[in-house]
């Protein structure tokens, strides 16, 4: 990797972008209505500035968007390898780009006194789209243990990207790597950037941002405060009322007297000067206008980022089944965020660590993909009360296996001690380990007539339609193992012998003519001849 490919096109920023920034201030409804409408020239700082107001004066609309990124970015990120189409499992050029992307992933050292994100902190940049429309990361690369992986995430301020201007130009997102004050607009070089998008349906991205559609009730919210501030200073607080008889000298003293009050909190009248103290105007918090219109537009934002929520609509008295219900919407709103950047993720970060480590030249089938799900729990008893109306009541035909992922049980593989059921053998003493000139003195590598049954039932299997292929995957990979006539371990033989001697009813089995499920996984662990072999191997291994 050049050293070209590790330095930044916008980051690191000098530290004149603070200083020749400003912040909006004082915004009128008019101002704010002509920035939301200006935007469509392209430029995205000025939108972005009043964005950055609403954030740092608006604390609800903080709230939410602070609950989102810090939920989602709790999710577990997980990589996962790509499988190709009619294959179970993936090459191994798959697996080992699968395993330097993971690699690539952990090796992050941001510097801690710069503005440097690590993984997590790269998904809430990436989150602020959500909010704000647009979010673009710069990814500063280097060489970790021989791979080229990131070693930071740098976040690219809107002053540096714009849509061109040109009524003849394609229209895109591009970088203005001196700001887009001070040079022309570039196309965004490969492997250098994320380039996040939230999309509403075929709006253009400038009108996509969501606190687009707050702006008016973050108005209402600010001045809604403003007026409640006002307010407080001039009806909350009593009132001081002081007669006189009219007179100069009186009312030079009752001036005198208020202007004491204010300091020291007590006066003294004299003839002609009579002090009432007086109840401030008073209005409860419910009847009050200012704070019914920021309440409207706290419950708004929290419609638009959160999704409803329980308070949105009915208060803390809201029915349990009505909290379930939008858990649920909230839930929903936070699995399309995680979705959303499992998708950034998936389309430019992995494949750009791909390229810069394998070349252009890797099959999509191939490259791995990001997933951020949200875990649902499960009530167990619900599903074991189902199963049994369907299999008992409704006498519907399942198969095991949903039974088993519907109650995440792991499904019982050949050779595995079974309780429950119709078979609850006795637990064997544990026996004792073969030495080494034991183990040396047995040859557990399969036969050639083991290894041939095997390749066939792999190779019949394949050939099976999705409903008619037998083995599980420790089925599989065994079959594999067989073919291969790799060296299999002592405890795998008596596993064999066991999975024989259960299942020699299959071969009695409807299916078994036709080279199904039974026929598959007694071939899988090498045929008649396999049993043949295990059990003489056990022999051994007994004596």
């Amino acid at each position: 990797m050049t050293a070209d490919e590790r330095k930044g096109i916008v980051a690191p920023l000098p530290a004149s972008y603070r200083q020749q920034d400003f912040d909006l201030a004082n915004v009128t409804p008019e101002q704010v209505r002509n920035i939301l409408r200006n935007v469509r020239n392209g430029r995205l700082d000025d939108q972005d500035r009043l964005f950055r107001m609403m954030l740092d004066s608006w604390s609800r609309l903080r709230k939410c968007l602070n609950e989102i990124s810090g939920n989602v970015t709790a999710l577990e990120m997980e990589i996962k390898p790509g499988v190709r189409e009619g294959m179970e499992e993936p090459t191994a050029q798959a697996l080992q780009i699968y395993e330097v992307v993971e690699r690539a992933l952990e090796s992050y050292s941001p510097r801690p006194a710069y503005w440097e994100l690590d993984g997590k902190g790269m998904v809430k940049a990436l989150i602020d789209a959500y909010a704000k429309g647009i979010a673009v990361i710069e990814i500063i690369w280097h060489v970790e243990n021989g791979i080229v992986s990131p070693r930071c995430y740098a976040p690219v301020p809107a002053k540096y990207t714009a849509f061109p201007t040109q009524a003849n130009e394609i229209d895109r997102l591009m970088v203005a790597p001196d700001g887009v004050n001070y040079s022309t607009l570039k196309d965004f070089p490969e492997d250098k950037f994320l380039i996040g998008m939230w999309q509403q349906g075929g709006n253009h991205p400038v009108h996509s941002a969501n606190l687009r559609s707050l702006t008016k009730f973050w108005l209402a919210a600010i001045y809604g405060l403003g007026w409640e501030m006002q307010y407080c200073q001039l009806f909350g607080i009593p009132w001081r009322h002081v007669e006189t008889d009219g007179s100069d000298g009186a009312m030079s003293a009752a001036q005198a007297m208020l202007d004491d009050i204010g300091s020291g909190g007590a006066a003294v009248t004299g003839p002609g000067v009579k002090l009432n103290i007086l109840a401030g105007v008073s209005c409860s918090s419910d009847s009050s206008p200012t704070s019914n219109l920021m309440d409207r537009a706290d419950r708004a934002c929290d419609i638009l980022m959160l999704g409803q929520t329980l308070t949105t609509d009915v208060g803390s008295s809201g029915s349990l089944a009505l909290g379930d219900v939008h858990a649920t919407v909230r839930g929903d709103v936070l699995q399309s965020v995680a979705t959303w950047i499992a998708g950034v993720i998936t389309t430019q970060l992995i494949p750009s660590i791909v390229r810069l480590n394998f070349g252009a030249s890797v099959a999509s089938e191939d490259m791995p993909y990001c997933e951020i799900e949200i875990p649902k729990p499960k009530d167990e008893k619900a599903i074991a009360e189902r199963a049994k109306v369907i299999v008992n009541d409704l006498q519907l035909p399942v198969t095991s296996k949903w039974i088993y992922d519907e109650l995440s049980i792991p499904e019982p593989q050949e050779g595995d001690v079974i309780f429950g059921g119709d078979n609850v053998p006795e637990i064997e003493p544990l026996e004792p380990e073969l030495t080494e000139s034991a183990r040396a003195s047995i040859d557990f590598r399969p036969t050639e007539d083991m290894a041939k049954a095997a390749q066939d039932a792999l190779e019949i299997r394949r050939t099976k339609p999705s409903s008619e292929r037998g083995m599980t995957s420790v089925g599989i990979a065994r079959a594999r193992d067989i073919s291969n006539r790799s060296e299999l371990s002592p405890d795998t033989v008596k596993r064999m012998a066991s999975f024989f001697a259960r299942h020699e009813v299959d071969k009695k089995g409807e299916t078994w003519g036709d080279k199904g499920k039974g026929w598959q996984a007694w071939n899988g662990w090498g045929g008649d001849a396999g049993r043949e072999w295990a059990n003489a191997k056990v022999k051994e291994l007994e004596s």
